[in-house]
C-alpha cells in the first residue's frame, strides 16, 4: 500500500511547495472557557484554546508567535493586510490557528480586524465572548453598516466582524461586490485583516473569498492518509492563482503528527462524508438558515521579547 502521509517538515515543503511558516504543539485544550475581565473590567469569557492569551509563556504560545513574525518578514514592504486562513478539511485547526495569531499580532501593537467569513460554522465570536446578532451577513445586505457590526474584544487592538446570521445562500453573499467592499474599508482602518473561512475541500466559500484577499495561510494537521487531501488543496490554490504564503503544521508533538520528526497517527475530528454545518444553536433571537438577499484589557508581551522565526533563528522585535 502506498505512502499516504508527510513525514517531515521537508517533505511538506518539497510536495506542496510551499513554505512551512510554522508548527504548532500538540497540547490538550481545557473544555470550559476562561473568564478574564475587559477594558472597563466587565467579565467576559474567552475560549480555552487561545493559549496567547492565557498562558502567554507556553510552547503553544511562543509557536504562535513564530508564525506572526514570520508572516510580518514574508508581507514586510508589500500589500498584504488581508490574509486568509484556511485547511483542507474541517478538524485542521484553523479557527484556533487565527484567533491565536490575531491576539499575537494585536498583542505586537497592530491593529486587527479577524474577520469571520466561516458563514456556515461559524467560531470566532464565541472564542471571543461576543455575540453574532449583527454582523457580515447583515453588511452584505445591506442591513447593517460595517461600523454597528465591527466589535471590540477584550484584547487590547482587536476588533472582531462576527458572522451575523447564518444564511441559506453564503456563497452568493461573498460573491457580491459588498464583500470587496467591506474588504477594501477594512484594508484601509486595520494594519491587517484576517479572515477565517470554511475548509478548502468541503464547500466553495473559500475559493470564492481567496481571490478576493492579499495572501493565504494553509494550515494542515498532518495525518495518515492526509497527503493527498493536502495536495488537493494546493492544487485548487494555484488554479485560483492564489498568493499562498505558506503552511502551518497542527499537532505537532508526542502525541501528534511528525513527533521528533517522526510519525504517530492523530485521531481528529474530521467527517468527511458529513455536510460543512454546525448542529449548535444560534443566540437567542437568531435565526439560521435564513435566505439572505443581496441589495440590487490584558497585558501584551513584555518589551524586548525574542521569538524565533519557524524553521529559523531567533530574531528581535518588530
Amino acid at each position: 500500500m502506498a505512502d499516504k502521509s508527510f513525514r517531515t517538515p521537508e517533505e511538506i515543503r518539497r510536495r506542496l511547495g510551499l513554505a512551512l511558516i510554522g508548527h504548532i504543539p500538540f497540547a490538550h485544550k481545557p473544555s470550559a472557557p476562561v473568564t478574564v475581565a475587559d477594558a472597563a473590567g466587565n467579565a467576559v469569557e474567552l475560549d480555552s484554546g487561545l493559549a496567547t492569551v492565557h498562558s502567554a509563556m507556553s510552547p503553544e504560545a511562543e509557536a504562535y508567535r513564530g508564525v506572526r513574525t514570520a508572516l510580518f518578514f514574508s508581507t514586510h514592504g508589500e500589500r498584504h493586510k488581508v490574509i486568509q486562513v484556511t485547511s483542507p478539511h474541517m478538524g485542521d485547526g484553523k479557527t484556533t490557528l487565527i484567533i491565536n495569531l490575531a491576539v499575537s499580532i494585536a498583542q505586537a501593537g497592530r491593529k486587527v480586524l479577524l474577520l469571520d467569513a466561516d458563514l456556515r460554522r461559524p467560531r470566532v465570536h464565541r472564542a471571543f465572548g461576543l455575540t453574532s446578532r449583527i454582523g457580515l451577513a447583515e453588511v452584505l445586505t445591506g442591513t447593517a453598516e460595517l461600523a454597528d457590526a465591527i466589535q471590540m474584544t477584550a484584547i487590547p487592538n482587536l476588533s472582531v466582524l462576527p458572522c451575523g446570521r447564518r444564511p441559506s445562500n453564503p456563497a452568493e453573499l461573498l460573491t457580491t461586490p459588498a464583500f470587496e467592499d467591506v474588504l477594501d474599508d477594512l484594508r484601509a482602518a486595520y494594519d491587517y485583516v484576517l479572515v477565517d473561512s470554511p475548509p478548502l475541500l468541503a464547500v466553495s466559500d473559500p475559493c470564492v473569498v481567496a481571490p478576493r484577499v492579499d495572501g493565504l495561510v494553509l494550515t494542515i494537521r498532518v495525518t495518515k492518509n492526509g497527503r493527498p487531501a493536502a495536495e488537493r488543496a494546493r492544487d485548487l490554490l494555484v488554479r485560483l492563482k492564489v498568493n499562498c504564503l505558506g503552511v502551518v503544521v497542527n499537532g505537532v508533538g508526542k502525541q501528534g503528527a511528525m513527533a521528533g520528526y517522526g510519525y504517530d497517527y492523530y485521531r481528529h475530528a474530521d467527517d468527511y462524508s458529513a455536510p460543512y454545518t454546525t448542529a449548535d444553536h444560534d443566540e437567542p433571537g437568531m435565526g439560521e438558515g435564513q435566505p439572505l438577499t443581496p441589495p440590487a484589557r490584558l497585558s501584551s508581551e513584555p518589551a524586548g521579547h525574542v521569538e524565533p522565526v519557524a524553521n529559523g533563528p531567533a530574531h528581535a522585535p518588530e
